[in-house]
């Protein structure tokens, strides 16, 4: 009798224990988010009145593939940029509710400090394409999916121009055509903050040149995970968490985010854009 007891005694301290913990982690929101926010301090600077808001930790978890640690029930939310190519999947085969847009990231044209085609920082991206086509100075196509894409478009509203003599396509990306670019005194497209982050770690003379242009913006948005898919899904810390993001206060303070020795804007809000 006494061990079964026992027995009892604790399984019912097991189970309260698992409940304790399942109460714990519903205190607990993890955003799975693509690595230029997290790492630039961003994610932090928005969100550091969250927790004194609504109560909830948040634990922000930085991946290239934010959505697969996401199905492997390892987030509660995923931000990515709006044109990654697993969203819609994600989305559509029920696993992420309809993203909503929370912000944009800053990509600019990098070139040498001489600057030989001229290129100026009122250009638009076509304008300065055209500038780099036409005196034949090396372009690197950094073949990121999306800055690709981008690449395409300015050559085409630069009407085209062969790409013989000046266009590099090496399947080179991230650094790498930074490091081509350099040796070539070439030109190339990346983002605003890995190109900074790049720059302080080799001290590379190249600076950035156009930013203005709108199409350099890239859309980012919020995905809410779906529990009836993925079990453990804090369901409403995540509704908390993209409640906060999409506030005008919190909005608002999205354009006086820098980093250390830039004065460069490397985010932009985009709530408006729901």
């Amino acid at each position: 009798m006494k061990a079964i007891l026992k027995v009892i005694t604790m399984m019912v301290l097991f189970i309260s224990g698992m409940c304790h913990a399942a109460e714990a982690d519903n205190h607990l929101v993890r955003l799975a988010i693509v690595i230029a926010p997290a790492e630039s301090g961003f994610i932090r600077f928005l969100t550091h009145d969250f927790q004194k808001q609504t109560g909830y930790q948040l634990q922000i978890i930085s991946s290239t593939t934010p959505y697969q640690l996401a199905q492997t029930g390892k987030a509660d939310a995923v931000i990515s940029h709006f044109g990654k190519q697993e969203l819609p999947a994600f989305v559509l085969n029920g696993y992420g509710s309809w993203p909503k847009m929370v912000f944009a990231t800053q990509s600019v044209l990098i070139g040498p400090q001489s600057n030989p085609a001229d290129v100026q920082s009122e250009n638009s991206m076509s304008d300065a394409m055209y500038r780099i086509a036409n005196t034949k100075q090396y372009f690197v196509d950094n073949e990121l999916d999306e800055v690709s894409k981008l690449t395409e478009l300015f050559w085409l509203q630069a009407g085209a121009p062969k790409k013989e003599g000046w266009f590099v396509h090496d399947n080179l990306k991230k650094d790498l055509a930074a490091e081509l670019a350099d040796v070539l005194d070439g030109y190339y497209i990346w983002g605003a903050y890995p190109f900074l982050a790049y720059k302080q770690q080799t001290h590379t003379s190249q600076s950035i040149l156009v930013a203005t242009d709108p199409h350099l913006q890239r859309i980012m948005s919020i995905s809410l995970v779906n529990s009836d898919k993925i079990p453990g899904v804090n369901v409403q810390g995540a509704q908390a968490l993209e409640d906060y993001l999409l506030q005008p206060s919190v909005q608002a303070t999205i354009h006086k985010f820098r980093i250390n020795g830039s004065t460069l804007q490397l985010f932009w809000a985009e709530a408006t854009n729901n």
